[in-house]
């Protein structure tokens, strides 16, 4: 059945927000209760904390905790995190959703689609089944776990016109992307192949060895402008991982940019490749693992980035084909120029085909390693279709003549300290940087919004469209140390104009962007414990959990207590994976 979501454009001084909530999530005798306005990490099995500052900086802060406690199952914790994570952010989660279906598909969703993603959840219900004990499978259960919660914490009170399979749709995108052209649905907006060049990356070992800064550039259609940070504190007692922050969008456990740092330890990232060689489709089916999955289950079980690639590479789906950065800062000390082996990997996945590589000796000799959606190892390169490419449009899909390829090897040496780092993945030279080739998409952060429609493009993926560069993240040594990271949302304005809905052009028009804010031009501070100071320059964000929790009172919300029964359930994974699902 086709569903008709309406769209509100609501503007700041119309909607009314509170700036901060918090609740806990109870585990007992088999019930799940949640109470506002309190913080209790003795009793409770889960608490979290929102500070909706989305309209103030662009993000929407959210942390969330389980408890450490051996007394709650850890599948018990993962149920409870999405649950308060979709008590506290329903809004903003029906918003996103609200821009994310109008926008890729008008039409409702194809039921092709729907069975794919059942039958793929059934297989991973049937394997746990078969593997109860198995750490790897039973964290697999704990990432639908977690986004099942979240839909069961958008229903309470008065409900919603949701379902799981809607939830569930938002949190595996990339990875419906490539299904959809498995299945050759037509009707969804974003079968658009020539709009999927995502992002860009760098990693920068400065000159004298002081540090090594991380950095990515989400590219991505302009509705997913509602974005949040997020601090996922995971007290499981099974897996090695407990903290993990990262950039993401609301009711949505992996970050899709894709950005983490986990456990004062790692940065993990990716772009997005182009899939030029349908024939590799055939190895796609619904027995393996899709890229949202993995990611959560690598990142809860990796302890080095070599052991986070075996993982990731088990099961690959071929959907959500990105080359991915781990670098494990846990091998690097400030003051080292020669990197140890094994400190940071390359890993590239497309369908039937997963090769990771120690890219060590690169950093250290290059003193940078950049990703901007062309594979880097030839055998993906040629797999992925790119020498067709090539040959068809010239030397944009070369990995060293690309525009950006240029951009970072010509600039990367300038890199000397945050200020020149943010400078630099928040460039946009056109039309004044012959790298740029006169488009305002060939940069690091692109702005495909100001590609003249008139003009013929340089290829079919530099077409005008409401699309391009909206954020820059960079984590440090140091910055990891207490899960932070230097975040701006919002399209490049350092060279090019203010990016505003108001005055945007053509292509813009009938772009769902229910985000509240209008002119898209931020004040930036940098946030420490709750403690408000201005960052030197102005311009980004430093996010760490925003609470110290020991000395939390909260505010004075009005204490509500919701229970979900769970006590009829077989066992709680079948009554969960099967619930509203169609």
């Amino acid at each position: 059945m086709k569903r008709i979501y309406f769209l509100f454009f609501v503007f700041f001084f119309f909607i009314q927000v509170k700036s901060i909530q918090n609740g806990t999530v109870y585990f007992d005798h088999d019930q799940f209760s949640f109470k506002g306005g309190i913080i209790d990490t003795q009793n409770g099995i889960a608490w979290g904390i929102f500070n909706d500052e989305v309209e103030v900086d662009g993000w929407g802060k959210l942390e969330i905790y389980s408890s450490s406690s051996s007394y709650f199952s850890d599948y018990h914790k993962s149920y409870a995190m999405g649950y308060i994570e979709g008590i506290l952010t329903k809004t903003r989660i029906q918003q996103y959703f609200n821009n994310f279906f109008n926008y890729n598909f008008p039409n409702g969703f194809d039921p092709k689609l729907i069975a794919f993603l059942n039958e793929n959840i059934n297989w991973m219900n049937q394997k746990l089944k078969e593997n109860p004990q198995t750490p790897y499978w039973k964290s697999v259960s704990y990432v639908v776990n977690q986004v099942q919660g979240i839909y069961d914490g958008m229903s309470l009170d008065h409900g919603t016109n949701l379902s799981f399979i809607d939830i569930w749709i938002m949190n595996v995108e990339g990875d419906v992307e490539d299904i959809i052209e498995v299945l050759n649905i037509t009707t969804a907006h974003f079968k658009d192949r020539f709009s999927l060049d995502h992002c860009s990356g760098l990693v920068k070992l400065l000159e004298d060895g002081s540090d090594i800064y991380m950095s990515q550039v989400t590219w991505n259609r302009w509705y997913s402008m509602l974005r949040f940070l997020k601090y996922y504190h995971y007290g499981y007692t099974e897996t090695p991982t407990e903290d993990v922050t990262f950039s993401g969008y609301p009711g949505i456990i992996v970050s899709l940019d894709d950005w983490y740092t986990l456990n004062k330890q790692f940065i993990i990232t990716e772009t997005t490749m182009i899939m030029n060689n349908p024939a590799l489709y055939k190895y796609v089916n619904t027995s393996l693992l899709l890229t949202t999955v993995r990611t959560v289950l690598c990142s809860h079980l990796a302890t080095s980035a070599e052991n986070w690639a075996t993982c990731f590479a088990k099961y690959s789906s071929g959907t959500y084909n990105n080359e991915w950065i781990i670098l494990d800062y846990s091998l690097w000390s400030p003051g080292t120029k020669v990197l140890q082996p094994k400190t940071i990997y390359c890993l590239a996945q497309v369908p039937g085909t997963v090769l990771y590589r120690d890219i060590s000796v690169n950093l250290t000799e290059d003193t940078y390693v950049a990703s901007y959606n062309i594979p880097r190892f030839p055998e993906i390169f040629d797999l992925a279709g790119y020498p067709e490419l090539v040959q068809q449009y010239g030397s944009w899909f070369d990995f060293n003549e690309h525009p950006r390829a240029k951009i970072f090897a010509r600039d990367q040496g300038k890199v000397t300290d945050m200020s020149t780092m943010q400078h630099l993945m928040r460039y946009n030279g056109y039309p004044n940087d012959p790298l740029c080739d006169d488009c305002p998409g060939n940069a690091i952060s692109s702005r495909k919004d100001l590609i003249d429609p008139n003009k013929p493009p340089i290829n079919p993926y530099l077409l005008a469209s409401c699309f391009g560069g909206e954020d820059a993240k960079i984590g440090t040594y140091s910055s990891i140390q207490d899960y932070s990271v230097y975040a701006e949302m919002g399209p490049t304005h350092d060279q090019q104009p203010v990016f505003s809905w108001s005055t945007a052009p053509d292509v813009c028009k009938g772009v769902p962007h229910e985000v509240i804010f209008f002119i898209i031009l931020f004040p930036n501070f940098i946030f420490s414990q709750s403690e408000f100071s201005e960052i030197l320059n102005q311009k980004f964000l430093l996010i760490p959990p925003i609470y110290n929790l020991e000395n939390w009172e909260g505010e004075n919300f009005k204490v509500e207590q919701n229970k979900i029964d769970l006590s009829t359930s077989e066992t709680i994974l079948s009554s969960i994976w099967t619930k509203n699902v169609f």
